[in-house]
């Protein structure tokens, strides 16, 4: 596995699971204006 900066390539997670990962912690952050992103 090629090593970058990316912290989700540091926790070796694979692509479905960094999306679930960014929507979780957008959505914890109040998301845009309030919207959250679905992740189901």
């Amino acid at each position: 596995m090629a090593r970058t900066s990316s912290p989700v390539a540091d926790l070796g997670l694979s692509g479905r699971d960094a999306v679930e990962l960014i929507a979780k912690q957008f959505n914890s952050n109040g998301g845009i204006a309030g919207r959250k992103i679905d992740c189901t």
